[in-house]
């Protein structure tokens, strides 16, 4: 596939147009790039999810408990000084726990139950 986008390339630039280097090993797809740019955040978020839903529902899931209880902790409880130790906690327990569990409890109850509509 490298070679077939060098030659590709290389057939571009003699035909007197400029060629794009060839994508560097490990970089994000030039089609996902498009699609994010084209289509915005909420759209990569969902490709993301088709791809790899539980590590993206892991880490939605942490990321929401941090914010949760950072609000918590500051608005809520009124508290001086942030518990950095306890979001840390909530975060790693929302995405290896709480999420791996809902996921699996999700797809159980969609095999169970038959979709109307």
């Amino acid at each position: 596939s490298g070679l077939r986008q060098r030659a590709a390339g290389e057939k571009a630039a003699g035909a007197g147009g400029r060629s794009e280097p060839p994508p560097k090993h490990g970089a994000a797809k030039p089609d996902a790039e498009e699609h994010c740019a084209k289509k915005g955040l909420w759209a990569a978020y969902l490709t993301e999810l088709s791809r790899r839903p539980l590590q993206t529902k892991g880490i939605t899931a942490a990321a929401l408990s941090a914010a949760g209880n950072l609000v918590t902790q500051v608005a809520i409880e009124g508290a001086l000084a942030v518990d950095w130790a306890r979001i840390l906690r909530w975060a790693l327990l929302s995405c290896f726990a709480f999420a791996p569990v809902l996921h699996l409890w999700i797809a159980f109850l969609n095999r169970l139950v038959p979709r109307l509509g």
